[in-house]
């Protein structure tokens, strides 16, 4: 799990429809949206998101390569300067690759 960010700075674009859920039910425009306005910060989102990764774990075995710490270092960043139109959004990525 990481945050998602984007270099070249910015917010999340208007024409966004149909932006899809997590599966706790928060949008990820109400993310982005949140940490922008600095009404959540990213370090909690990703908080969130680690603590319902831990609990589903034992069931599914989802997470090999679990990268909680480096996560909230990340959205610690993403507080502290939202970098982008999906900062502080926790992202997981399938391992068909390596993944650093």
């Amino acid at each position: 799990m990481t945050t998602a960010s984007d270099a070249g700075g910015g917010h999340i674009a208007a024409a966004g429809v149909g932006m899809p859920s997590s599966p706790g039910g928060e949008s990820i425009r109400g993310i982005v949206t949140a940490v922008i306005d600095r009404t959540r910060s990213a370090a909690d989102v990703v908080a969130d998101r680690v603590d319902r990764c831990q609990k589903a774990h034992g069931r599914l075995n989802a997470l090999i390569q679990q990268r909680f710490a480096v996560a909230a270092e990340e959205a610690r960043r993403v507080d502290d300067w939202p970098c982008g139109p999906l900062a502080g959004v926790p992202v997981s990525v399938k391992e068909c690759f390596p993944v650093r």
